[in-house]
């Protein structure tokens, strides 16, 4: 088979893939003898749009206009995961929604399959653009594993099921988009008190003035993590000795407490532990804390690095039931906060797990939210109808859907 021109930038016939294009400019001849997915024969040209590796038909739901490719670049992922939550951010030209609503959105796995997802920003304008920030639940995550996600819909309702997009390890997600509201199914929202809404690395964030009247709260919070855990969160601050996240019960104030943005100090199970991470240079950071009882084992990242590793309260367990408290320093449960302790700074994305992650997770979730656009490979946004070309190695192209 000969192509005319030449086979497009990208094409190999040493692996399988799929030429997403549509008509009618003539980049490439289409090979003769072809026939159509809708039983004619397709046109004798279509314009090359997108090359994907290894990829099954992928229209996955036509009721809808629109639709793109988000495909996990290469490197960004040292090792698979599995049911990660990830997040989208994007912004969609004219015409790509249908109303102002947000609810003509799906999200499709790299086998057509829907998976959840969660909108955490819909920002429509009437001309059918709009900025989205999107959670979705990818069930295999490596380097140039794909998603599809489609957009306009007439009548469309809302389909997000956000509680699915966070597995049984998740104990609360909380966005900090102006509100305390937890994404997960476990129903541990917190109270805001105080604080104003300011820009943060994913969306809004909530913005703390070093007073003891900025906070939020949950009391008691159920579940939280009594032996494996992995708390992470992003914070902008120029200040130090601040408390940020506070988990207090009777007896020990500070079961689990996160404090000092100039030299960090871990408090578990009220016992002190020292970390040399500094992180008040007025720029985002995203801090992660994972403790594993069995061994003691206390690491301490800054974004994807690992900052800080030893060992702390071997064998000791956590009470559930607390108060957890974010921007300030418990004097009692609950309350008893002190102006020395409340934080100075910007406080986004904060997220607790019952289960020790390990670095190649905290690298990949690190990857996805600190730079997005590098995250995924996206496609252009497409419409309805295309065409696939399956080229597998050795055999005929076929066309796939037309």
């Amino acid at each position: 088979m000969t192509w005319s021109p030449d086979p497009p930038q990208g094409f190999s016939r040493s692996q399988s893939q799929v030429i997403i294009g549509r008509p009618p400019i003539p980049l490439f001849a289409a090979p003769q003898g072809i026939s159509g997915g809708g039983g004619g024969p397709p046109p004798t040209t279509v314009q090359l749009l997108q090359v994907l590796p290894d990829a099954p038909a992928l229209i996955a739901d036509e009721t809808f206009d629109h639709y793109k490719f988000y495909t996990i670049d290469t490197g960004q992922v040292p090792a698979s995961q599995t049911n990660m939550a990830l997040v989208i951010i994007d912004s969609l030209p004219i015409g790509t929604f249908v109303g102002t609503s947000g609810f003509d959105i799906r999200v499709f796995d790299s086998n057509n399959m829907a998976i959840p997802y969660e909108v955490e920003l819909a920002d429509i304008n009437p001309d059918g653009s709009g900025d989205v920030i999107i959670w979705i639940k990818m069930p295999v995550v490596n380097d140039d594993e794909f998603i599809q996600v489609t957009y306009g819909k007439s009548g469309a309702t809302d389909g997000q099921n956000p509680s699915g997009v966070y597995d049984v390890n998740h104990k609360a997600v909380y966005h900090l988009d102006g509100n305390g509201i937890d994404s997960t199914s476990n129903g541990q929202s917190a109270t805001v008190f105080g604080t104003s809404l300011v820009a943060g690395k994913i969306g809004n964030a909530l913005n703390f003035t070093g007073v003891v009247t900025d906070y939020l709260i949950r009391n008691p919070f159920t579940g939280f993590p009594t032996t494996d855990l992995t708390i992470s969160y992003w914070i902008k601050t120029t200040g130090n000795n601040d408390g940020m996240v506070s988990y207090a019960v009777i007896g020990s104030l500070r079961e689990f407490f996160t404090l000092d943005q100039q030299f960090l100090i871990l408090f578990i199970n009220n016992v002190l532990s020292f970390s040399a991470d500094v992180f008040n240079d007025g720029t985002f950071h995203f801090i992660t804390v994972t403790w594993r009882s069995s061994d003691g084992q206390l690491l301490v990242y800054d974004g994807s690095t690992n900052t800080s590793s030893t060992t702390h309260q071997t064998g000791a367990t956590l009470t559930t039931g607390g108060a957890l408290v974010l921007g300030q320093d418990q004097g009692s449960v609950g309350g008893g906060f002190t102006g020395t302790r409340s934080l100075d700074g910007v406080l986004d994305g904060v997220i607790i797990e019952d289960t020790v992650r390990d670095s190649n997770y905290i690298t990949a979730r690190f990857n996805n939210q600190n730079d997005n656009d590098v995250f995924w490979d996206e496609s252009i946004l497409f419409d309805y109808p295309i065409i696939l070309v399956d080229a597998p190695d050795g055999e005929p192209i076929e066309v796939l859907g037309a």
